[in-house]
């Protein structure tokens, strides 16, 4: 009897951890050499900005920065923060406002996120401080940014990317989701989403 308890709880640790496992996996992103050589032979990138206010703990603003910097073009989609979305196990996979994937799980739950909202990849990501990142949104400019609070990205390559990609472009053009509200929710619809990822793949394609 005790034999068969003891697999029992074996079993369901086995369950568990790997679930757990799961998730990690899917929402961990590791961004791996290739965005390093995309960077080296001035590939198209997909940059995820991020405005955090306390220390860099809470997000206040998204931005995804689409450079291309042989047609010296940069698409800034901005995401509202309460742009409805699912993150991977959070609450049951609960639809919940984009901005709790960064709060809860980090950047690497907010890259992975905008990947599966969005369906592109994300290549790098920063990030900066709110009042930086409205300045992006307003300016349409990445050249505000200067010191990244927190990046994948080391020093040279950083100031590669600001030389090469943030100072190539000569056209920005801004585009945002609009989708309705509901109960605090904006809800883009699959039509609307696809337009957005059409408009960055015209950019990075």
């Amino acid at each position: 009897m005790k034999r068969n308890a003891v697999l029992t709880f074996i079993a369901l640790m086995i369950f568990v951890v790997g679930g757990i496992g799961a998730v990690l996996y899917r929402t961990n992103i590791q961004f791996t050499h290739a965005a390093s050589r995309k960077i080296a032979q001035q590939q198209p990138l997909n940059v995820l900005v991020i405005g955090t206010t306390h220390k860099g703990a809470k997000q206040a603003n998204m931005v995804l920065a689409s450079i291309n910097p042989s047609k010296q073009k940069t698409l800034l989609t901005v995401i509202p923060q309460n742009e409805q979305t699912i993150i991977n196990g959070y609450r049951s996979n609960d639809e919940v406002q984009v901005a709790t994937a960064y709060n809860s799980g980090g950047v690497a739950t907010a890259a992975q996120t905008i990947r599966e909202l969005m369906r592109v990849p994300v290549d790098n990501y920063i990030v900066t401080d709110a009042a930086t990142g409205e300045k992006v949104v307003k300016t349409g400019s990445l050249k505000s940014i200067k010191a990244p609070i927190k990046t994948n990205l080391s020093k040279q390559k950083f100031q590669t990317v600001r030389k090469n990609y943030f100072d190539s472009a000569k056209v920005i053009d801004i585009q945002q989701l609009q989708g309705k509200e509901q109960n605090d929710l904006l809800v883009s619809t699959p039509r609307e989403i696809n337009i957005a990822q059409q408009g960055i793949k015209r950019v990075i394609d």
